[in-house]
C-alpha cells in the first residue's frame, strides 16, 4: 500500500471516527439523567444489608419529588402527603424536565424525600453486635445549588442555604458527611434543594449510606488519592518548569508543565472538592468557575506539547483554533455569572469531540511517517479517550461508578513525562558524545596549536639566526682587517719590558677572542658545531686571567669578587673560549647585583670525582621561573637594548663544544648560581 493511499484510508476513517465520536458526545451533553433502579417508588429497602460487615450503599433510585415545596417537619414523617408529588430517579436534575405536565426551570425550589428500611434489630440498638460502629453516616457529595437534609424531622446536614427566593439562598459546593444514629428500623431522609445561581437544579449526585467508620474510611482514602496524584502532578509540574526555565528553552517542556499543572488544579477542585474544604469561606461562583476553566485551559497546551513532538504533523491552524476556541468559551466563564456561561460545557463536549479526533488524526499521521514513540501515545491517548468518555458519562448521571479520568490524568502525564525525560537523558548523552568529541578535538588543535607556535619560534629564530649570519659575514671581513693591524706589534716587541710584554699579550688575546667570537656569531646563525683546539692549562691561571680583564670592565670593577681555587690542576680546555664564557657570567653577576648593597661575587672550583665543577654565584636579584626558562634562548635578554640575547647561547655552545654541561638555578630576591662542569683530561691520551 502506498502513502497516498494509506492516507486517502486515514482522511477516510478519521471522518467516521470524528462523526462518530461527536454524536456521542453531542448525544452525552443532551441526554436527559437518570439513574439505575434503587429506591422504588420513594422506598429504599436495605434489610438484608449489615452496615457493620457491608460495603457504603447507595441511595440512589426513585424519590418522592414536591417542586416548589419545602416540605414542613410535620410533613416529612406523614406517610401520605396532601402535595402535588411525583417519583424522580436520584442522581435528579430537574432543569427542562416535565413536573405535573409542566416544563421545570433551573431555577427554583422543591423537596425530595426517600423512606430507609433497616434490618430490624428486635428493639435493638442495629449497631449493637459490633460496639465499634454505633453511628451510620450519610455521604452527600453535592446538589446545585443548595440543600438542607433532615434525618425524620431532625436537620443533619446542609450546603450552603436553600431559600425559597434568590436573595436569602446561599450557594454552596463542597463534600458532606452527617453522621446520625437510628432509634427505630426506618427513617425518613428529606432533602431541600434550591437553585438560583447555577443552569441546572436538582439533587444531581447520589447519596451513599453506610457506616461511620466506612463511610469516614472511603472519603479519607478518596481525599489521599486526590492529594497523592495532586502532588505527584505538581512535582512533575515543577521539575519541567524548572528544566525549562535553568536549562535550554525547550518550550516543549514549558507547555508540558503548564498543562500538568492545571490538570492538578483540576484534582483539588472535583469529587472531594479539597479546595473547598481548605477554603471553606470560597465565593461560590469563583470555585464553579475556576474548576470549569481547569477544564477548559488544558487543551491548547497540550497540542502545543504534541506539536514539541510533531512539529511537521500539527500544523499552525491547528493550535490557532484550538486556542482561539478555547480563548472564546473562557472568556465567556470569566464574564458571565454560573447559571449563564453553563452551556459552554456542551460546546466544550462538542470541542473535546474536535479534540480528540484532531489528536487521533495527528498521532496516526506521526505512525504514517515513522516518528519516534506514535505508536505508544497513540495508546495511551485511546485509553486516556476512553477515559474521558467515561468521566462524562459519570456527569450526565449515565452511569454511577467511580471517575476513573484522575488515573487517566496520572497514567498520560506519567507516560508523556517519560517521554520527555527520555528524550532529555537522550540529549544529555548526546551532548556527552559531542563534548567529548569537542574535548578531544580541541585537545588535537592545542597540539596542533604548540607546533604551530615552536614552527613560528623556529622561524622567527632562524630568521633572527640568518639576519645575525648575514650581518656577522659583513662585518667578520671589516673586524679581521683591522684587527691585523694589531699583528704589527710583533715586530717592535724588543722595544717593550717585560712588564709591558703582560698587556701586549692580554692585546693579543682579546685579538683572538674577537676573532673566535665572530666565526660563533656565524655558527650559531648557521647551526653549525665548531671546533676548539684544545690545550692543557692550570685553570686557576684561566680564571684568575679572566677575573683581571673582567675588572677592566667598568660595570665589574667595583664589584667584590671572591675566588675559592678548590681544584689548581690541568684541565684540556680552548683557554679563549673559557675566558669568553667566564667574562659573560661575571658581567651577568655584576649587572645583578649593581642595586645590592653588599653585592658579592663568588667564583668557586670543586673537583667531582672526574669532572671539574665550577661554579659563580652572585647574591643579586636573582630570577623567576618563566625568566630561567627562557634565559637558554637565543635573542632572549632581561638587558632591553643593552642586551643581545646570545651570550648565554654562545657559552653554552661553548661548554657543550669541551664536552662539558652548564646550568642554573636562581631564585627572585635571593640570587643566582651558574654551574658549569668540565671532564678532566684523561693523561693517557694526551699529546
Amino acid at each position: 500500500m502506498t502513502d497516498s493511499i494509506k492516507i486517502s484510508f486515514l482522511r477516510r476513517s478519521l471522518l467516521i471516527l470524528a462523526a462518530s465520536i461527536t454524536a456521542a458526545l453531542v448525544a452525552m451533553s443532551c441526554t436527559d439523567t437518570g439513574a439505575g433502579p434503587g429506591a422504588v417508588r420513594g422506598v429504599m429497602d436495605l434489610r438484608s444489608w449489615d452496615p457493620s460487615v457491608d460495603e457504603p450503599q447507595s441511595l440512589a433510585g426513585e424519590w418522592e419529588f414536591y417542586w416548589g415545596h419545602f416540605l414542613s417537619e410535620a410533613e416529612m414523617t406523614q406517610k401520605t402527603i396532601p402535595v402535588a408529588m411525583e417519583y424522580v430517579k436520584v442522581p435528579h436534575i430537574w432543569t427542562g424536565t416535565s413536573f405535573r405536565g409542566t416544563s421545570l426551570p433551573g431555577t427554583g425550589y422543591g423537596s425530595y424525600r426517600l423512606k430507609v428500611l433497616l434490618k430490624d434489630t428486635g428493639g435493638k440498638d442495629i449497631s449493637s453486635s459490633c460496639p465499634d460502629r454505633k453511628q451510620l453516616a450519610l455521604k452527600i457529595f453535592d446538589s446545585a445549588s443548595a440543600y438542607t437534609l433532615y434525618l425524620d424531622r431532625k436537620k443533619i446536614a446542609s450546603n450552603g442555604v436553600a431559600a425559597t427566593s434568590e436573595e436569602n439562598a446561599v450557594p454552596q459546593e463542597k463534600p458532606v458527611i452527617a453522621r446520625f444514629l437510628p432509634s427505630s428500623p426506618f427513617f425518613y431522609i428529606t432533602v431541600h434543594v434550591s437553585n438560583y445561581h447555577h443552569r441546572n437544579g436538582g439533587l444531581w449526585k447520589e447519596i451513599q449510606i453506610g457506616s461511620n467508620n466506612n463511610i469516614s474510611s472511603l472519603r479519607r482514602h478518596k481525599l489521599a488519592f486526590q492529594l497523592f496524584l495532586a502532588g505527584s502532578l505538581i512535582i512533575i509540574a515543577s521539575n519541567y518548569l524548572i528544566m525549562y526555565l535553568l536549562g535550554k528553552k525547550e518550550r516543549g517542556y514549558l507547555y508540558f508543565s503548564i498543562f500538568t499543572l492545571l490538570i492538578a488544579f483540576r484534582n483539588l477542585v472535583i469529587d472531594e472538592k479539597f479546595l473547598m474544604t481548605l477554603f471553606p469561606s470560597l465565593d461560590y461562583e469563583i470555585f464553579i468557575k475556576a474548576a470549569h476553566l481547569s477544564v477548559y485551559l488544558p487543551m491548547p497546551f497540550l497540542l502545543l506539547f504534541f506539536r514539541s513532538l510533531y512539529p511537521e504533523e500539527v500544523r499552525p491552524w491547528h493550535v490557532n483554533s484550538l486556542t482561539i476556541f478555547t480563548a472564546i468559551i473562557s472568556s465567556v466563564v470569566l464574564v458571565l455569572p454560573v447559571r449563564y456561561y453553563y452551556w459552554t460545557l456542551n460546546l466544550f463536549f462538542i470541542g473535546v469531540a474536535a479534540a480528540i479526533t484532531l489528536t487521533i488524526y495527528i498521532i496516526i499521521t506521526a505512525i504514517i511517517h515513522r516518528r519516534k514513540w506514535a505508536r505508544m501515545i497513540a495508546a495511551v491517548t485511546v485509553l486516556f479517550s476512553l477515559f474521558v468518555a467515561h468521566d462524562i458519562l459519570i456527569y450526565r448521571s449515565l452511569v454511577s461508578e467511580t471517575s476513573l479520568l484522575p488515573l487517566g490524568w496520572l497514567i498520560f502525564v506519567l507516560f508523556h513525562a517519560y517521554i520527555l525525560s527520555f528524550n532529555y537523558a537522550k540529549s544529555f548523552k548526546d551532548l556527552e558524545l559531542v563534548s567529548g568529541v569537542l574535548e578531544k578535538n580541541n585537545e588535537e588543535l592545542e597540539r596542533s596549536l604548540d607546533v604551530l607556535k615552536n614552527t613560528q619560534g623556529r622561524l622567527i629564530l632562524n630568521e633572527k639566526k640568518a639576519v645575525v649570519g648575514s650581518l656577522a659575514a659583513g662585518l667578520a671581513h671589516e673586524i679581521k682587517n683591522q684587527l691585523s693591524t694589531i699583528s704589527y706589534l710583533e715586530f717592535i716587541e724588543d722595544k717593550f719590558s717585560e712588564d709591558e710584554m703582560v698587556f701586549v699579550r692580554f692585546i693579543y688575546d682579546s685579538r683572538d677572542r674577537i676573532s673566535s667570537l665572530v666565526n660563533e656569531v656565524r655558527a650559531l646563525a648557521k647551526n653549525e658545531e665548531i671546533h676548539y683546539p684544545l690545550q692543557l692549562l692550570t685553570m686557576k691561571n684561566v680564571i684568575d686571567e679572566a677575573v683581571v680583564l673582567a675588572r677592566m670592565d667598568p660595570d665589574v670593577s667595583t664589584r667584590e669578587i671572591v675566588m675559592e681555587h678548590g681544584f689548581t690542576g690541568e684541565l684540556e680546555i680552548n683557554k679563549n673560549r673559557i675566558i669568553q664564557v667566564l667574562l659573560n657570567l661575571i658581567r651577568n653577576a655584576a649587572h645583578a647585583i649593581a642595586d645590592r648593597e653588599n653585592g658579592r661575587i663568588l667564583i668557586r672550583t670543586i673537583q667531582d670525582n672526574i669532572q671539574l665543577k665550577l661554579e659563580i654565584i652572585d647574591n643579586g636579584s636573582g630570577m623567576d621561573n618563566v625568566t630561567l626558562q627562557s634565559i637558554w634562548q637565543p635573542f632572549f635578554t632581561t638587558k632591553g637594548d643593552r642586551g643581545t640575547g646570545l651570550g648565554l647561547d654562545i657559552s653554552r655552545r661553548i661548554i657543550e663544544g669541551h664536552s662539558g654541561s652548564i646550568s642554573c638555578i636562581s631564585e627572585s630576591g635571593k640570587g643566582t648560581t651558574f654551574t658549569i662542569l668540565l671532564p678532566l683530561p684523561d693523561y693517557s691520551s694526551v699529546k
